[in-house]
């Protein structure tokens, strides 16, 4: 049987753990993963390509064991998929992310690193050539999530973080919502004040640390509590995302762009602001083996 992969208009993050959790679905019910490489926004970005030739193994591997002969023009090999249901560009990103914790009971990350980081790793690193302005062995990086969310004010991510991982612990559908006002469950930008109160407690742990900001070259940056020794903003969205999974000491923003970045890099410290795409994601729930350091 096989699955028919769904893509998204989104940007890359969103589209990667998008990808993700579809074929996490896949890999646990062995479906043959059908996928058009043509509808594939982002074609040339190594992220992707890492993560299709995890899924090509996945399929071949079902070939060879299996015996199988896939047709593709034979609508009975199609499975119903269950995992993608409509939502807020196209599907609903916090429906398929919280379906598929519970399915494999453990976040999106530690399954990745436990099944597939190996396969990737060395293709990822010989297929990268970015420039690495900064010693990432000393210093913290931190991601400020602005460009087309600059204008938006912060908000509690208890409200919307809280009431995704009480689905998920109670095994429930996780729907999206943007709940009161439709004022929660967005990347809005952090404040200021709450970056801060993060970076000084890797300071007090790492005093000597350069502190250094990623961020999109498309906004300029708000006046900051904090002081900073480089700021970065590349055009190139792969060279930032590159940044970001090299980093050991890192802060991320309310972005699923920030999220993926853990994903192919092996951070040591990570403060990890929660809210409800992270939730479903399964950090904060009873499936999440990192528990890394949670700000709201």
């Amino acid at each position: 049987m096989h699955f028919i992969l769904r893509t998204r208009t989104d940007r890359i993050g969103t589209e990667l753990l998008s990808i993700l959790f579809q074929f996490y679905y896949c890999y646990i019910n062995k479906y043959y993963v059908q996928y058009d490489f043509t509808k594939f926004k982002y074609t040339n970005s190594i992220f992707v390509k890492c993560i299709l030739q995890i899924i090509d193994k996945h399929n071949i591997n079902l070939l060879n064991t299996n015996n199988m002969l896939i047709n593709n023009n034979n609508n009975n090999n199609i499975i119903t998929d269950n995992i993608n249901i409509p939502g807020p560009g196209n599907t609903d990103m916090c429906y398929g992310m919280g379906k598929i914790v519970q399915i494999i009971k453990s976040d999106m990350l530690s399954f990745f690193k436990k099944n597939f980081y190996e396969d990737i790793k060395d293709f990822y690193n010989s297929n990268s050539n970015y420039h690495i302005p900064f010693d990432v062995e000393n210093s913290i990086v931190i991601h400020l999530r602005l460009d087309d969310q600059w204008w938006e004010e912060d908000y509690d991510g208890k409200m919307c973080s809280g009431h995704y991982i009480k689905l998920i612990n109670n095994n429930e559908n996780c729907y999206f919502t943007n709940g009161p006002n439709k004022k929660f469950n967005k990347q809005n930008p952090l404040s200021s004040d709450k970056i801060k109160i993060q970076l000084d407690l890797l300071k007090e742990k790492f005093p000597d640390s350069k502190v250094i900001i990623i961020t999109s070259p498309l906004t300029k940056i708000p006046d900051l509590t904090f002081k900073y020794d480089m700021l970065i903003q590349n055009e190139d969205y792969n060279h930032d995302l590159y940044l970001l999974s090299k980093s050991k000491k890192i802060i991320l923003s309310r972005s699923n762009f920030a999220l993926v970045s853990l994903i192919f890099g092996e951070q040591t410290h990570v403060h990890m602001p929660l809210w409800g795409h992270f939730a479903c994601a399964g950090f904060g729930t009873k499936y999440d083996k990192y528990k890394f350091n949670y700000f709201f």
